[in-house]
């Protein structure tokens, strides 16, 4: 089968490919995408030292996520036949892209653009399976308590009343409106910290991305589309999430990445790439629109932290599990691809000057 992994050249897609070239021969031909030419070559020289894999084994497209003509030419150069497709690049930039949303949602919107056209020009596979690499922050997180502002409008910030806060009119203002720096502006003065404005777009654009890929699913029975996570990741070297987030989680994760593993918060890259493996071989684990991540831990704390037994998280948030959501995900998405689309020429042109 082929597989394709958006961003395989660093971070768990490289390490799930890493993971996936032992699966036997179920892999016959990875696919792996890179922002250039020089990093994907140099990923798969290093690959093929960490897998024993020959060079034939590997194929490369160059996609840059943020540019709406990288995506339709990704889709252009990637073959026919796509079996597994995993959708793990993604950004915790916190900020506005200039197209007028948040930078964390560029990626979602990115694979939407590449999905659509890779689903138009009829080069995946019947039965494919599709992996959209959500966030656990998409539900709360008990251990991250005071550090997740919630997902809704301003004045709802508490994490745990998300889904009271919640409703269709929440689905663009969420990744429209530019709550980074000190987080959601209704929050307390004193009680702030830098990590929030980053968590929230993060997870917002991740919640919106997670709705629209169980749109997709109910669009296309044909194919198995899921959302899942590889998990926290302690380990600080392996993976560039750190690199962006806020006081106090980038100081901890940078000098003390063991304190997360021992608090049953985070794992090792190498569970969080099992993860993937585990997703796209083998039989298939879940229905398609599932949402397999980070299941319980025990009766009254499923959501402390983010690693353990998968489970779908759709049966912890009511959310997760909305049809009206998930449509009005998909009208969101769409409308800003169409938006993308009609400014990239003016886009481009000031990327040349």
């Amino acid at each position: 089968m082929t597989f394709l992994m958006t961003a395989g050249n660093a971070g768990a897609g490289y390490y799930s490919i890493i993971a996936l070239a032992k699966r036997g021969d179920e892999v016959k031909k990875m696919i792996l995408t890179s922002r250039s030419k020089e990093k994907a070559e140099a990923a798969i020289s290093n690959l093929m030292d960490e897998t024993g894999k020959p060079r034939g084994w590997f194929e490369y497209v160059v996609l840059d996520l943020t540019d709406y003509r990288s995506c339709l030419a990704a889709a252009e150069a990637l073959p026919s036949g796509l079996d597994r497709i995993c959708l793990n690049a993604g950004v915790a930039n916190a900020g506005m892209h200039p197209l007028g949303i948040t930078n964390t949602y560029m990626p979602t919107l990115g694979h939407a653009v590449l999905i659509e056209r890779l689903l138009e020009l009829g080069k995946i596979s019947d039965g494919a399976r599709i992996a959209y690499v959500s966030s656990e922050f998409i539900r709360p997180l008990w251990a991250f308590t005071g550090m997740l502002p919630g997902h809704g409008r301003v004045g709802c910030w508490s994490n745990f009343c998300q889904a009271s806060c919640w409703g269709e009119g929440n689905v663009e203002d969420v990744i429209t409106r530019d709550v980074s720096g000190w987080g959601d502006p209704c929050c307390i003065r004193g009680h702030c910290l830098p990590v929030r404005g980053t968590l929230q777009q993060y997870a917002s654009g991740k919640l919106v991305g997670s709705l629209y890929f169980a749109q997709l699913a109910k669009e296309h029975p044909k194919m198995n589309i899921i959302s899942t996570s590889p998990g926290g990741i302690a380990d600080t070297k392996k993976s560039g999430f750190v690199a962006n987030v806020g006081f106090p989680v980038k100081q901890l994760l940078g000098s003390v990445p063991s304190m997360f593993e021992c608090m049953q918060i985070a794992h090792s890259m190498d569970a969080g790439a099992e993860r993937y493996a585990e997703l796209l071989t083998g039989k298939e684990k879940y229905e398609s629109g599932a949402m397999p991540m980070s299941g319980k831990r025990c009766l009254c704390c499923h959501t402390w932290g983010a690693m353990g037994p998968m489970a779908d998280n759709r049966a912890y948030n009511p959310l997760l599990r909305d049809d009206k959501l998930y449509v009005k995900a998909a009208e969101v998405t769409r409308k800003w691809m169409a938006t993308w689309s009609e400014n990239a020429p003016q886009q481009q042109e000031q990327m040349e000057r």
